[in-house]
């Protein structure tokens, strides 16, 4: 009896696969190249116009599809920040040593930099878990989970252009550092207000009501909770 393929239909020969099989390797391995390429622009597009038209670019990105790259954006953002906060207690400690005639402690750099980008993971985490129960479960507005992180990842490339100052600045100066960061925080947090309401059809009465208690629960969690899980 011939047998024949469950995808194609076409019949089989004895003991080889049906040619549909190579095919379709094919197609997702050129599918792969592709979606390399369109992400690269897709970044590019994004990072141009979170400076030009950061609203209208958060409103157009946001979107539930959009998940894979507005977690890559978070992953982008936590990395360097993790880098950040090596260089700036590295910095920090060699400008204290030359003070003291000695050498405080050293800094591992694999340590603070993996802590540095669990913490700020765990951070977004928090805070997209916490505006979808604020924002869509207790006051029922049409959040999705999916499409708060992807916002937040979107708008993460703001602040992950303002890390990549920051990290040269300490270099040159660690004064600078806190001030670039307190800024940055600013334009985020604007952002995120933004976002929320170009993404859901939360009212405007209710987005404090969202917006400070998330901020304020992922901070307990990443300042309080995570510390004591980890050490």
């Amino acid at each position: 009896m011939a047998k024949f393929c469950t995808k194609c239909g076409k019949p089989l020969e004895d003991g080889k696969a049906c040619s549909c099989v190579e095919k379709e390797k094919k197609e997702k391995a050129v599918n792969t190249k592709i979606d390399i390429k369109e992400y690269s622009n897709l970044f590019l597009e994004v990072t141009k116009g979170i400076i030009k038209e950061p609203v209208d670019t958060i409103k157009k990105h946001s979107k539930t599809e959009n998940l894979l790259f507005g977690s890559l954006a978070v992953l982008l953002n936590s990395i360097l920040t993790g880098i950040l906060l090596y260089c700036f207690l590295k910095e920090g400690t060699s400008s204290m040593s030359v003070i003291t005639i000695a050498p405080i402690y050293e800094i591992s750099f694999i340590k603070t930099f993996l802590l540095g980008t669990l913490f700020m993971i765990v951070f977004f985490g928090s805070l997209s878990a916490m505006i979808y129960i604020m924002g869509g479960i207790l006051f029922k507005s049409n959040m999705d989970f999916k499409k708060v992180f992807t916002m937040l990842g979107i708008c993460s490339i703001f602040t992950s252009l303002t890390t990549i100052l920051a990290i040269l600045f300490t270099f040159i100066s660690i004064k600078f550092v806190s001030l670039i960061l307190g800024i940055a925080s600013l334009f985020y947090l604007v952002y995120l207000c933004e976002g929320i309401i170009e993404t859901s059809n939360i009212r405007k009465n209710s987005l404090a009501y969202v917006v400070v208690p998330s901020l304020c629960v992922a901070f307990f969690i990443v300042t309080y909770i995570l510390p004591k899980i980890l050490f």
